[in-house]
This record gives structure tokens, C-alpha cells and sequence, in this order.
């Protein structure tokens, strides 16, 4: 099964111009009904504007609608007060949410490796993830990386528009063929 996947938009009123075009993009690979995947910090703030709810439920729908399933991976940026998050209200827009996502044996998860561009002090080595999972694919990190282990990759995808922290200045783009 075809999985489309970003991460990382960060919604936040100061780039609702900016993830429109993304978002455009995303839409455009719905021909043939293949699945989407949100790998985490589809919002930017605990509680959302009121624009940015709009924003974000608008284009739930729209990918509801457009792909065969659209699953969000929560991230970290979710919870309000500890029941309350962003993503509990995707739940009730009809979007799966998951804490991670393993999905055609591809791995999906919202966080770093020792390995990754920008994981100092991370608890969790990559080579776990490649004892079990040939391909892994990370956000939080929002710059692209692609980390090879024997035989496993695993890649964080970036974020799917420009976000100062941690990009690191570069703007490339990973597409995959599995």
C-alpha cells in the first residue's frame, strides 16, 4: 500500500500562507487513494488560534476525503492540560491517531536517535530501531537526515515547511519508493 508522509507543519497563523502551498503539494499525491501520514507536530501551540483550528480542520477534511485513511502519529506537541489535546480533536474530525505507527514494515515515530543531526542527549540508539524495523521514519528532527545501519535506513523526513528551530538551513526534500 502507498503511504504519502510529512511531518512537523507546526500550524501557526505566521505560516498559513506558506502550508497552504505545502498542504496543495501533500493534496496532489492523493491519485490512487494511497494512505497519509502525519508523523507528528501537525499543530504548533498547545492551544491553538481560532484561525489556526479553522486552518487545520480544513485541511483534515480535505485529506480525509482526498486519501484512503489519514493517520496523525501524535508528536510533541499535543497535550493542553493532560486530557485535552490537538490531536484528540483530529480523533473526533474521524483521523486515527497513534502514538507511533508501524505500518507495511515501515516505521513511523515522532522523535530522535543518538545518530540523529540534532539528537545530543537522546536516550534511544538507532541501532535499536534497526534491529527491528528496516526503514524508520522519524519526525521531531526538522531537518532531513537519512541514517544508514547495516542494512536499515531510518529518516527523518524534515519539516514539511520552514521552521527555524533545528532546520539547520536546509530546505531539500526526501521522496521515497519503497
Amino acid at each position: 500500500m502507498q503511504q504519502i508522509v510529512f511531518t512537523n507543519s507546526h500550524i501557526q497563523e505566521d505560516c498559513l500562507e506558506e502550508l497552504d502551498k505545502v498542504f496543495s503539494e501533500i493534496l496532489t499525491y492523493s491519485k490512487g487513494k494511497p494512505v497519509l501520514v502525519c508523523v507528528g507536530d501537525y499543530y504548533e501551540k498547545k492551544n491553538p488560534t481560532p484561525r489556526e483550528i479553522d486552518f487545520g480542520t480544513k485541511w483534515v477534511i480535505k485529506f480525509k476525503n482526498a486519501f484512503k485513511n489519514f493517520i496523525m502519529v501524535t508528536g510533541n506537541h499535543p497535550d493542553i492540560d493532560g486530557k485535552i489535546s490537538t490531536v484528540s480533536y483530529m480523533s473526533y474530525l474521524g483521523i486515527e491517531v497513534v502514538p507511533d505507527l508501524t505500518l507495511d514494515g515501515v516505521h513511523y515515530a515522532h522523535y530522535m536517535v543518538k545518530e540523529s543531526l540534532c539528537g545530543f542527549n537522546e536516550s534511544k540508539e538507532g541501532s535499536q530501531l534497526a534491529s527491528n524495523y528496516a526503514l524508520s521514519i522519524l519526525g521531531h528532527q526538522h531537518s532531513p537526515q537519512i541514517i544508514t545501519i547495516g542494512s536499515s535506513r531510518i529518516i527523518h523526513l524534515g519539516s514539511c515547511r520552514y521552521v527555524d528551530l533545528w532546520n539547520l538551513k536546509r530546505k531539500e526534500k526526501i521522496y521515497l519508493k519503497k
